[in-house]
């Protein structure tokens, strides 16, 4: 190594040291400094995750970690790795470059894989990554492994706080808390498709990850909107009690949005956007003078909003609000991938079928951060 030429030329005493022998050896000095600061900088973003989402601990020690937006539990990645999984399950070839056993735990009473904590935490990262919901600011509470369900505390009415003058009576007030149950059902994603593609097409790795990651994610979207609660679906803001309402909008316009944002904003939340559909975001697009025909000039308030738009979104509703205020929860266990080759309509086409089974809640722990507009026409 170049250390040792430097120690041999200079001397074990270090007695006979040169000008051009001490720069090598301050060059070799900012090489270790390098190396050093390389081995204690993360090699993933989770690190990051979960110093900018809250943590807590349960009653058992075990913490919980909470993903803000833009944080993952994996670093980012362009290998279509649940993809090469998939295809490496269905056309039973191993993939030389995918350590199965990295990713996949064994198969469960029903035949379904297992997947690993790691390759868990991959799938919900990819489905994060394409909902609209999360990229307005919804956050993601991460259970410990092995639980299927927890509780968080809720703040149900805020104190009242007021100047008393020098000697009066501080008037007493109430800060009320509620409980949030949080109890993971499951998400799911189930795809039919040519195995003589999947077998010799050379993306179909990337194509079938593509694939699922764009359904759950607007899986996700959908039921945190519009869930409706019953069965095994958790409730999502449109039938959620407790949040703003506006009723009746009809054509929805400029003032519409900005009304939403007022009713936000009246109980002491800041929206950090609003959510509608492809139609919704049209009409607001095309918005033109009577008079002369030509496109309105968005006012200051609305062009400022974030809006972001989803295809979960019906063209009767709207959504305005803090949705750092709505939670997603998952579990790092329990994601599981199923093939079959024999279900209806499969086995006479040649044709294979994978499911994508992914534990999931959706809640809110301030519903008055949020204001649904109705009725757009």
């Amino acid at each position: 190594m170049e250390i040792d030429t430097l120690i041999e030329d200079i001397g074990k005493d270090f007695s006979e040291f040169k000008e051009e022998q001490i720069t090598k050896l301050d060059k070799t000095a900012d090489r270790v400094d390098e190396l050093e600061a390389k081995l204690n900088t993360p090699t993933t973003t989770a690190q990051k995750a979960h110093t900018t989402g809250m943590r807590w601990k349960m009653e058992d020690g075990r913490e919980i970690t909470c993903l803000a937006k833009g944080d993952r539990l994996t670093a980012p990645s362009t290998d279509p790795v649940l993809g090469r999984l998939i295809k490496s399950i269905i056309t039973g070839k191993d993939d030389p470059d995918l350590d199965t056993k990295a990713h996949v735990t064994g198969q469960d009473s029903t035949g379904g894989y297992l997947l690993t904590t790691p390759a868990s935490r991959g799938a919900i990262d990819l489905a994060r990554a394409k909902s609209v919901v999360t990229a307005a600011g919804a956050q993601t509470v991460v259970l410990p492994d092995g639980y299927n369900q927890g509780r968080m505390a809720k703040l149900l009415t805020d104190p009242d706080v007021q100047f008393t003058p020098e000697g009066g009576t501080i008037p007493e007030s109430e800060m009320t808390f509620g409980i949030q149950s949080i109890r993971l059902r499951k998400i799911t994603c189930l795809v039919s498709a040519s195995r003589e593609l999947i077998e010799y097409g050379d993306n179909a790795a990337q194509l079938i990850q593509q694939t699922l990651q764009n359904a759950l994610g607007a899986e996700m979207d959908r039921v945190a909107l519009l869930g409706d609660g019953a069965g095994e679906e958790p409730t999502g803001l449109a039938n959620m009690d407790g949040i703003g309402s506006i009723t009746g909008v009809g054509d929805v316009n400029y003032d519409d949005i900005l009304n939403a944002v007022k009713t936000v904003r009246n109980a002491f939340h800041e929206p950090t956007g609003a959510i509608w559909s492809p139609g919704t975001d049209y009409e607001l697009a095309i918005l033109k003078d009577s008079n002369d025909g030509q496109y309105l000039n968005p006012p200051r308030g609305y062009d400022a909003l974030p809006k972001y738009t989803t295809t979960k979104a019906t063209d009767a509703l709207a959504f305005v609000g803090d949705f750092s205020k709505l939670f997603y929860a998952v579990s790092p266990t329990g994601v599981r991938l199923d093939t079959s080759f024999h279900g209806d309509g499969v086995f006479n086409k040649d044709m294979v079928q994978f499911r994508v089974i992914l534990p999931m809640d959706v809640f809110a722990t301030h519903e008055a951060a949020f204001c649904q507009l109705s009725g757009l026409s």
